[in-house]
C-alpha cells in the first residue's frame, strides 16, 4: 500500500481531476468518493465493488481503479483503461 497521509493526499489532489469528477456520480459511488476524499483506500475499494456489483458505471470502475492505484493492486490499470473506455 502506498504511505501517504491524508494532509498530503489532499495537497496533492486538492486540484485533481478525480475530485471534480466526482461531483456529478452517480448516488451508488458516493460512500466510494467520500472514502477516496479522506484517503480510506480500501473502504473505497469495497464501496466501488459494491457499487458494481449493482451496476456497472463508468464512475465506479474509475473510483475502482483509482483506489486499487493507491493500494498499489495490479489490476489498478486495466479498471482505469476499462472506465475511460465507457466515459467514451
Amino acid at each position: 500500500m502506498r504511505a501517504v497521509s491524508q494532509e498530503l493526499y489532499n495537497l496533492i489532489c486538492w486540484e485533481c481531476p478525480h475530485r471534480k469528477m466526482t461531483e456529478g456520480n452517480p448516488i451508488d459511488c458516493r460512500a466510494g468518493d467520500e472514502a477516496l476524499a479522506r484517503g480510506a483506500w480500501n473502504d473505497a475499494r469495497l464501496a466501488y465493488e459494491a457499487a458494481l456489483a449493482n451496476r456497472e458505471s463508468a464512475e465506479a470502475l474509475e473510483g475502482l481503479g483509482t483506489s486499487a492505484w493507491w493500494l498499489d493492486l495490479a489490476r489498478s490499470s486495466s479498471t482505469r483503461e476499462s472506465a475511460r473506455i465507457d466515459f467514451i
